[in-house]
């Protein structure tokens, strides 16, 4: 028989750290703030155009505009659409490069305009640009996730981060990944087993819709992206 996945809500007191191997305990760590706030997401793209350009050359500023393009298209779009529109791009754009060869350290969470501006990335560099695109279209924070999972891929076990779309708190939520191009159900990912997400929120383990912390907890290097990116021009 095959083994089940727990996709949908599990219990809130389950332990986030239960299920997590020693080396994925190593990435993260949470850090406590002073003030919890949800900002209104907004886009200073001039700022954002800058930070591209300046950094690494009118090409990439090119490749920001057909950003900003894209976005003010999907605009009018329906939320499914969006989700579509939004996997496609960025895993067109991005090619795919391991920390280790693109910033010469075990795991770096790049902002936006890091991922834009190189045009490669890893899974978690995939999963935010993926994000705040959406974000910044009109989708919900409260519909989005940032999913670690343990996928099987190319024969092994491996760490992995995908996004994942909750219409509700209680469905079943839509995968988008940078290993294929479909958005899919998370019931049709028999490859991928979640074991904690997150959002500008808060935390929760395996896939829960109750959070396991205070939203005051964050992870650090999800901390430091948002911090980039504010000075990028984007507040999520």
């Amino acid at each position: 028989m095959a083994k089940r996945i727990l996709w949908r809500p599990s219990s809130p007191h389950l332990s986030v750290f239960s299920s997590i191997q020693k080396w994925l305990l190593a990435l993260i760590f949470f850090v406590a703030t002073a003030s919890y706030a949800l900002n209104q997401v907004m886009l200073d793209f001039s700022r954002f155009y800058n930070a591209v350009s300046s950094e690494y050359g009118e090409q990439r500023g090119r490749l920001a505009k057909t950003w900003q393009t894209t976005l003010e298209q999907m605009q009018g779009m329906s939320d499914l659409q969006k989700l579509q529109e939004a996997n496609t791009f960025v895993n067109k754009v991005v090619y795919y490069q391991s920390d280790m060869s693109n910033n010469r350290v075990a795991d770096h969470w790049s902002s936006l305009a890091e991922t834009f501006g190189k045009g490669v990335g890893d899974c978690e560099d995939y999963a935010i640009a993926k994000y705040v695109t959406l974000r910044l279209a009109g989708v919900a924070d409260e519909h989005l996730r940032l999913i670690y999972v343990k996928a099987f891929y190319a024969g092994r076990t491996q760490a992995h981060m995908v996004l994942g779309y909750y219409a509700t708190p209680d469905a079943m939520p839509l995968i988008l990944d940078n290993l294929i191009g479909e958005v899919k159900p998370a019931s049709q990912r028999s490859d991928l087993n979640p074991v904690f997400s997150f959002n500008s929120r808060g935390l929760w383990a395996g896939l829960s819709k109750a959070t396991t912390s205070n939203p005051m907890a964050r992870l650090s290097r999800w901390q430091q992206v948002v911090t980039k990116l504010k000075q990028e021009g984007i507040s999520l």
